[in-house]
């Protein structure tokens, strides 16, 4: 699986956690990534490209209530902060508003995935998949 992530520290340790859905879901290491040196600033705010493929263990994915799709949730931390993440809508927001002229953080933070339940910015996303090869 491809990761791309932005960063916003030069050289900040990107890590990536899996887990099977659940209330209290046991986070396990899937892959850590370093951040380049090398910004990339728009409207005076500064990110830095942290990417690469990483290998989900089989651990970390539920085949759910009838075994049709595979589920799994996954959650990025940079130097052990938690980042957010996005969903489609907040990836097209993240386009709007960088288009408006925001920077990359301003954005990062308006288009947030935000949980149902609290109300918070969420930590993690939720992935699946129908099959493995």
């Amino acid at each position: 699986m491809y990761i791309s992530t932005y960063a916003t520290t030069a050289g900040a340790e990107i890590t990536i956690e899996c887990g099977k859905p659940a209330h209290n879901v046991s986070w396990l290491h899937a892959g850590t990534f370093t951040a380049s040196t090398s910004a990339t600033t728009i409207a005076g705010e500064s990110v830095y490209p942290a990417n690469g493929y990483i290998t989900l263990p089989t651990s970390c994915w539920d085949a759910g209530w009838a075994g049709a799709t595979y589920t799994t949730y996954m959650q990025f931390k940079q130097n052990d902060a938690f980042m957010f993440v996005y969903d489609e809508a907040g990836i097209d927001c993240l386009a709007d508003g960088l288009t408006a002229g925001d920077g990359p953080i301003t954005a990062g933070y308006e288009c947030a995935l935000v949980s149902p339940y609290t109300g918070q910015k969420q930590r993690y996303i939720s992935v699946g998949t129908n099959s493995f090869w």
